[in-house]
């Protein structure tokens, strides 16, 4: 003979079995500068704009500057303009424009317009990536030719680590010749060790047939500078020393190489609709094994948001050798490609 369950029973087997967000309910609270109260969950607060997933109204992108207070049970990371990083859970506040965090030692009362990123510290992996994806296609008739590019920069954040992975291509088709590609792909790791230092080491693997490069593998170590951080832009500087292993198209064999490693950073952003972001990256790789060579790597992306989350994508590239080992080959490739973007 088989018995149901009583339905008080079954609720508590169901809720057992069931993942707890489930039955979680968004229990932020946002209070607007208006008088204006959200309830929902807190996304993150980056480039100057809360990101609030609500039930009503779906996510919604509300500028810093128009927020009095934020309150949530979350635990989260905490930085302001100086580089100070504080990890809990938001209070309420006692007063406008500040924000409480709670401390295991105590609240503690940061100013409003100090604070320039709030990030919810995640216990599942998916739940830390970020990142973006972009994909482009070009096609010219005249000469049938076609370029196809892909981008991806992916990052996950905890409370003292940064790991990043960032991956560009481009292939160009051409009626008349041979196919040409240029890669890049990095793996970064890099470790908070005060306001305004990290400590990174890099893994890198670059392929430009139009410079005659095979491959290209590099391993870099060195500190990085956050010079200005804030809710409209930031400036890091970068100083490193690093390996590599190249091997060019031709007869000639691999070589090994030394090389310092001298970088800036730049990124712009406008929390307007429609957002709008500019980042320009200038990397110098001088030799130290061969006198007299100098490697530049300059990068350059605006992005115009054209829906939420999906971007027009226009990129400047530009790749430098004085002194490439073999010969007959440029010493410089530069492109320009647009795309559409994905931001995750």
């Amino acid at each position: 003979m088989i018995r149901t369950a009583k339905p008080a029973a079954a609720v508590l087997l169901l809720s057992l079995c069931l993942p707890s967000y489930v039955f979680g309910q968004k229990t932020d609270v946002v209070v607007l500068d208006n008088g204006d109260r959200l309830t929902g969950e807190v996304k993150r607060l980056e480039r100057g704009k809360l990101v609030f997933k609500t039930d009503s109204l779906g996510t919604v992108e509300i500028e810093w500057d128009d927020i009095l207070s934020v309150t949530s049970a979350q635990e989260f990371e905490v930085e302001l303009e100086t580089g100070e990083r504080f990890f809990g859970p938001l209070g309420e506040d006692s007063d406008s424009n500040e924000v409480v965090v709670e401390l295991s030692e105590g609240p503690m009362t940061l100013p409003h317009e100090e604070v320039v990123l709030i990030t919810p510290i995640k216990s599942t992996f998916w739940g830390r990536v970020d990142g973006s994806l972009d994909l482009g296609f070009s096609y010219a008739q005249a000469d049938q030719s076609s370029q196809l590019n892909l981008g991806l920069d992916a990052s996950i954040r905890s409370r003292k680590y940064l790991r990043r992975l960032q991956v560009s291509s481009i292939l160009s088709n051409r009626d008349e010749g041979e196919d040409v590609r240029r890669s890049t792909s990095s793996f970064e790791f890099s470790r908070f060790i005060s306001r305004k230092w990290d400590t990174l080491a890099i893994g890198s693997a670059e392929q430009n047939e139009e410079l005659g490069l095979d491959i290209r593998t590099m391993l870099s170590a060195g500190m990085r500078r956050h010079l200005v951080r804030s809710n409209s832009s930031n400036f890091s500087a970068t100083l490193a020393a690093a390996v590599n292993r190249e091997l060019y198209l031709g007869p000639q064999g691999e070589q090994y190489n030394l090389e310092a490693v001298a970088g800036l950073e730049y990124e712009r952003f406008s929390f307007d609709d429609p957002e709008v972001d500019f980042t320009v990256k200038i990397s110098v790789f001088p030799s130290l094994s061969e006198s007299g060579r100098v490697r530049v790597e300059f990068e350059s992306r605006l992005r115009r948001e054209l829906v939420e989350d999906f971007f027009l994508v226009l990129s400047v590239y530009d790749s430098f050798d004085s002194d490439p080992p073999v010969e007959e080959v440029e010493h410089n490739d530069w492109g320009l490609t647009t795309s559409l973007g994905w931001s995750f």
